[in-house]
C-alpha cells in the first residue's frame, strides 16, 4: 500500500464515519433550509443508490448509465444552490451502444469542433454551442482490471468540465484539469453523504488507482493533467470540502 493509499483511505475513511454530521452541514448552508431539506431526501428516495453490488451491476454500459443518471440528477439538485442557474445538462450521443455517451474509436470518428476524438479518452465538448460528453469504450473498459469505481471518477471529472463551462471565469483556475479534479471529489462526496452513492469494499483503493491511471505529465512543466499526487490532492480536497473549495482552486507543487 503506498503513502498516498493511506492517507486516502485514512480520508474517506473518516469522513464516512462522519456522513450524517456532513450532510446535515451540507444542507445548512443552501437557502430555504426546509425546503431544501424536503427536495434532498425526495431526490436521495426517488431511486434506490446507484452503487450496487457486483451481480446487480455487471457490465461497463450500465455502470456507465448509473455514475451518468446519478452525477446529472445531483447537479440538476446542486447547481442552482451553487451558481443560482439550472444545470445545462450535456448531451448524450448514440455511438453504437446506445445513447450513452460510449463510443468505439475504432469504428466512430466523432469531432468536438476540429478536434478528432481519440482512443483510451473521455471528453467534455463545451466550446461554443457544443455541450456534450463522450467516454471512448477502451477506456471505461479498464474498470475490468481498475474496478467500477474508476468509471464514476471518468464520469464525474468529465461532468465537471461540464460545470466549469457554467461557471463564472473568475472561479476557473489555471490548473483546469486538477480543478476538475477536485469537482469530481466534491461531486463523489457530496453523492456519497446524501446517499445517491453507496462505497462498497475496496472502493478507495480502486479511486486511488484511477487517479493513477489518468495522470499525466505534472501540471506547470508541460502537462495538462497533472502528477499522482497533484490528482490525488485535488480530489481529496473536493471531498473533504466540497465544490467551493474548488473554485479558483490552486494545486500542491508539482
Amino acid at each position: 500500500m503506498t503513502e498516498r493509499t493511506r492517507k486516502l483511505q485514512h480520508c474517506l475513511a473518516t469522513l464516512v464515519a462522519a456522513a450524517p454530521l456532513l450532510a446535515t452541514t451540507l444542507l445548512t448552508v443552501t437557502p430555504s433550509h426546509a425546503a431544501v431539506a424536503r427536495e434532498a431526501t425526495a431526490a436521495t428516495h426517488a431511486a434506490p443508490p446507484a452503487r450496487r453490488h457486483p451481480a446487480q451491476q455487471d457490465t461497463v454500459v450500465g455502470e456507465t448509465v448509473d455514475a451518468i443518471n446519478t452525477t446529472t440528477r445531483f447537479w440538476d439538485w446542486y447547481m442552482p444552490r451553487f451558481t443560482g442557474s439550472q444545470f445545462r445538462r450535456p448531451g448524450l450521443g448514440a455511438w453504437g451502444y446506445g445513447r450513452n455517451s460510449i463510443y468505439n474509436r475504432d469504428t466512430t470518428v466523432l469531432k468536438c469542433g476540429t478536434n478528432t476524438l481519440g482512443k483510451n479518452n473521455a471528453y467534455a465538448c463545451t466550446g461554443g454551442a457544443n455541450n456534450w460528453v463522450a467516454f471512448e469504450v477502451h477506456l471505461m473498459n479498464k474498470a475490468a482490471r481498475l474496478g467500477d469505481a474508476f468509471i464514476w471518477v471518468i464520469v464525474a471529472h468529465e461532468y465537471a468540465h461540464v460545470v466549469q463551462r457554467q461557471l463564472a471565469s473568475r472561479y476557473l483556475s489555471q490548473a483546469y484539469e486538477l480543478q476538475a479534479d477536485c469537482f469530481a471529489g466534491a461531486t463523489m462526496g457530496e453523492m456519497y453523504r446524501r446517499g445517491m452513492l453507496i462505497l462498497e469494499r475496496g472502493d478507495y483503493q480502486e479511486i486511488d488507482d484511477s487517479l493513477a491511471e489518468v495522470a499525466g505529465l505534472p501540471w506547470g512543466s508541460g502537462g495538462t493533467h497533472g502528477s499522482v499526487a497533484q490528482r490525488w490532492s485535488a480530489f481529496g480536497t473536493g471531498w473533504r470540502g466540497g465544490n467551493p473549495a474548488c473554485l479558483n482552486y490552486v494545486p500542491i507543487p508539482g
